[in-house]
């Protein structure tokens, strides 16, 4: 196998960042991030990445997401309502009269909305913002050695993610 100029780049930042020099790259780099895991059926699996941007992008969706507010479970609600009102008016006779009806309770629903999202803005601001893991940078070459060699439960639980593979 013939490393990629880029994940090797990627590979000399990363080791450059934790502090630690290296002069060569002992093989093909392969990154790892500390407590990121995957489920693959009742298994849980340690994935480690040929390419550095797959990685960055595993790491976006497993911590930098935020979890589903209050006002965001809301909002889906009331959109929600608000396709079931688009199938009342068309079997209405009487459209125009749904007109003040609804206002009032989009307008209510808005200052709702509004009232859950500066909740939500206030507990953001008081929580500390959270790390993420950090990574590591090994080669293939070891892993591989290692998965033949020291026979383990540990090793058995790796999972390669190639590079350009699409998670989108």
């Amino acid at each position: 196998l013939m490393p990629d100029v880029r994940q090797v780049e990627h590979a000399f930042k990363t080791y450059k960042e934790t502090g630690m020099a290296l002069k060569a790259l002992p093989g093909v780099p392969i990154f790892q991030a500390e407590g990121l895991t995957m489920r693959s059926g009742d298994k849980t699996m340690i994935p480690l990445f040929f390419g550095k941007d797959e990685l960055d992008y595993a790491l976006k969706q497993a911590f930098g997401k935020n979890p589903v507010t209050p006002a965001v479970a809301y909002k889906r609600k009331w959109f929600a309502r608000q396709k079931e009102r688009v199938k009342e008016v068309a079997k209405s006779p009487f459209p125009f009269l749904y007109h003040s009806i609804w206002k009032e309770d989009d307008d209510k629903a808005k200052a709702h909305i509004k009232e859950l999202e500066n909740k939500q803005t206030a507990l953001v601001q008081k929580q500390p913002k959270l790390a993420l893991p950090k990574v590591q940078v090994g080669s293939f070459e070891d892993v591989l050695f290692r998965m033949l060699y020291e026979k383990g439960k540990e090793w058995d639980n790796v999972m390669f993610i190639p590079q350009g593979v699409s998670f989108k």
